[in-house]
């Protein structure tokens, strides 16, 4: 099972961020990644990152996906995260 977090702290490893259409990602140190966007059906709507991200905060700009929830899925260094996002 995937972990769900119930807030923008996913763990301490990862952060995830909406503001307006910026998808903001904060790592705590340079890791390998998979990250990706999918739909409410499960249906991947767009592929974040697969690679290496350096520690810190990635922007993504989310102006191109239409309005509505998502769930921002990350493979991190072996671990497993998700997360409910709401683009307006």
């Amino acid at each position: 099972a995937i972990p769900v977090a119930r807030h923008t702290g996913v763990s301490d490893k990862l952060n995830i961020r909406l503001s307006g259409t910026t998808l903001e990602i904060n790592v705590s140190g340079s890791t390998s990644a998979s990250i990706a966007l999918f739909d409410m059906l499960g249906h991947k709507v767009a592929m974040l990152v697969q690679g290496n991200v350096p520690a810190g905060s990635t922007q993504f700009d989310l102006q191109g996906i239409a309005s509505g929830n998502y769930v921002v899925r990350a493979r991190i260094g072996g671990a497993n995260y998700a997360q409910k996002i709401r683009v307006k």
